[in-house]
């Protein structure tokens, strides 16, 4: 194995979600293998002392078939390395074993009589592999990593002390942002086109994750005007989502009319939750978060995320998110003009005007920048400014920075 050269080094903070690493075995860039440079030094000790135990067990120990265990950790010897190796068993027949190197992230097909026991003491220290994938990115246009992009992968990654910001871990694979000295490995594979940014992930709670529809910055998008309280406060829907979240909704209204209510209702609905709610216009189903509970009348104001619209609904009409309805990213993006701020006049007939142009050609262009949950954006209706037609009626005022407590003093 190569050693890094210690220029390469990326100093690691203080965070335990941040540290240096050795790639190992690559696979792609969503499936990969480092060892920590915190473990390096007992993984060279561990290694060299099954060399040292295990050099004239080649033809001792065999063990049978009806004592392997799927799971369990043995020791192989890999052929390729000329080493020992701790494994794990994946599967077996009556003559191979496929199995798993617990400690340098490869794989390999072996005879029954090359897996031996792993002695008590071995057992004891976790596997050195980190299995990772790089955070936030899929292949360009592939459901998988060409092998160009693999090749460009491990240039990068080989023989380079990486720093790691480990963003989760699922299981035992660890989602992590990849550094060698300045480069984000992410950035520079999207940079190349290799890979593209998938949605953004949001949490509502420990157990509910749903995506958010990421947008490109300075691209103009035809929209559609979900929900709107005022100029510093509406939703969109961006229409080229609109049709597969069409059959998506028809499929969540045909199950939630016909399943039992019974068990499905939310127990003790908590703040921030996501959620099934019953819209009161319609008595329809829709994906929801809890954003508030009245003790007093014992009702909850849902926020409906699909939408933007709010709705107060007892907690009768509050049921559990089946899983699979969680796969749709959210349709609603929350935004705000950018460029100017609120007078002292209402916004009713700007309001108005925006309401009444649902169904007009909308385009919206994100600037990229946000406030809160809030998306900066400029919008355009039947190709009139909106915010040109507040400036002109002085129900706005063009400032040059969006000061969050300016924009935000009448948004609710």
């Amino acid at each position: 194995m190569s050693t890094p050269n210690e220029d390469d080094k990326v100093e690691a903070s203080s965070n335990s979600n941040r540290k240096c690493g050795e790639m190992i075995f690559i696979k792609s860039p969503n499936n990969f293998w480092i060892h920590f440079e915190e473990t390096k030094n007992d993984y060279t000790e561990m290694l060299a002392q099954l060399q040292l135990e295990y050099q004239d067990v080649h033809e001792n120990s065999e063990i049978a078939i009806s004592d392997l265990k799927f799971g369990s950790i043995y020791c192989s010897f890999n052929h390729i390395l000329l080493e020992w190796h701790r494994c794990e068993i994946i599967a077996f027949n009556k003559t191979n074993v496929y199995i798993s190197y617990i400690d340098i992230g490869q794989t390999d097909l072996v005879t029954l009589k090359s897996i031996k026991s792993l002695r008590s003491h071995f057992q004891t220290q976790p596997p050195f592999a980190i299995h990772c994938t790089l955070s936030g990115i899929k292949p360009y246009d592939t459901s998988t990593w060409p092998l160009e992009v693999v090749n460009e992968f491990t240039k990068v990654t080989h023989s380079k002390i990486l720093t790691l910001n480990i963003k989760s871990k699922t299981e035992n694979l660890y989602h992590m942002d990849l550094f060698v000295k300045n480069i984000n490995v992410s950035e520079h594979l999207v940079k190349l086109n290799y890979a593209v940014i998938k949605p953004e992930i949001i949490s509502a709670d420990s157990n509910s994750m749903i995506h958010k529809i990421k947008v490109d910055k300075d691209k103009e998008y035809s929209v559609t005007l979900s929900s709107i309280v005022n100029p510093f406060c509406f939703y969109v829907q961006i229409k080229e989502y609109l049709e597969n979240f069409g059959r998506f909704e028809m499929e969540m209204q045909e199950y939630y009319q016909n399943v039992s209510i019974k068990g499905q209702q939310l127990v003790k609905p908590q703040i921030g939750q996501l959620c099934m709610a019953k819209y009161t216009d319609d008595q329809h189903w829709y994906r929801a978060k809890v954003k508030e509970k009245n003790y007093e009348t014992n009702t909850f104001r849902a926020h409906l995320i699909d939408y933007g619209n709010e709705q107060i609904v007892s907690q009768a009409d509050l049921l559990q998110i089946e899983p699979k309805f969680m796969q749709h990213p959210i349709m609603a993006i929350k935004c705000c003009l950018d460029g100017i701020r609120p007078s002292n006049k209402g916004f009713s007939e700007v309001a108005d005007f925006m309401c009444n142009s649902v169904r007009q050609s909308v385009m919206c262009i994100f600037t990229g920048r946000k406030i809160n949950d809030f998306h900066l954006v400029s919008v355009d209706i039947q190709g009139v400014s909106v915010s040109k037609i507040l400036l002109e009626n002085s129900y706005a005022t063009k400032i040059e920075n969006c000061l969050e407590h300016e924009i935000h003093s009448q948004s609710y």
